[in-house]
């Protein structure tokens, strides 16, 4: 059998080309696809972890500590239906002098109630379902309990610092006789005891019998990916009370 140097290309073989061509692409199709899903799921964090951030470091920084109470009903996220129906959700409680609207705006609460919950979109229209809890480290009782409450520890001032004439005072000599007390000793009895300082002493009552200085924070937002997938975000920080003024 002999061929022909003008023999033209038949079909069949044009699409035999074309098929190799296209098993040849199917691997670079697929990395290309993985790149962009990789893409979105970063982006997504990266949204999310800015939004919880700059919530967390206004609350810390700008809203006043009364302002942080606990909803007394569980709250839902703002998704449609409503979902993840939780208690510890926060209620913003306006205090004088200060305006939440700000604060629950970044928050993506802008449907007039002052839970801490909210929507935020980003660029994509992906949604993200914002949540900040609210757990305050009270003290309900009298008694000090080291082991469950904030305790804050301290020895007595020395009777040097307490004297009313402490800055006149001259040491009869240069190096103290053994027989003298040194201005900073603690070798009289009781002074060497620690004196403890419990949020009943420190705080301010937020309720009846109930006295805070201190409430853990946390954020969490929810989103859920456009190819399917849901995915969370928390960050955990804590407000003490800071306003107090004696």
């Amino acid at each position: 059998m002999s061929f022909s140097l003008n023999r033209g290309v038949t079909l069949i073989e044009i699409l035999a080309a074309m098929l190799i061509l296209a098993f040849a692409f199917i691997p670079i199709i697929g990395v290309i696809g993985t790149g962009s899903t990789d893409t979105d799921v970063t982006n997504s964090y990266i949204f999310a972890q800015t939004a919880a951030r700059n919530i967390l470091n206004t609350a810390i920084d700008s809203v006043p500590f009364p302002c942080f109470q606990v909803n007394t009903s569980d709250i839902s996220d703002l998704d449609t239906p409503a979902t993840h129906a939780e208690s510890d959700v926060a209620k913003l409680n306006p205090v004088p002098g200060y305006d939440l609207t700000a604060f629950l705006t970044l928050l993506g609460n802008a449907g007039g109630d002052s839970n801490g919950h909210g929507l935020l979109r980003d660029e994509r229209g992906t949604s993200y379902y914002t949540k900040l809890f609210v757990f305050p480290v009270s003290d309900p009782g009298a008694g000090i309990t080291t082991s469950t409450e904030l305790v804050f520890m301290h020895l007595k001032r020395p009777l040097y610092e307490n004297q009313t004439s402490w800055y006149t005072f001259t040491p009869p000599e240069v190096n103290v006789k053994v027989a003298l007390n040194r201005p900073y000793d603690y070798n009289i009895p009781g002074d060497i005891a620690t004196i403890s300082l419990d949020s009943r002493s420190l705080g301010v009552p937020q309720g009846t019998d109930n006295y805070c200085i201190m409430k853990k924070l946390l954020i969490r937002i929810r989103w859920v990916m456009a190819k399917g997938g849901e995915r969370h975000l928390e960050i955990y920080s804590a407000k003490a009370n800071l306003s107090r003024q004696d």
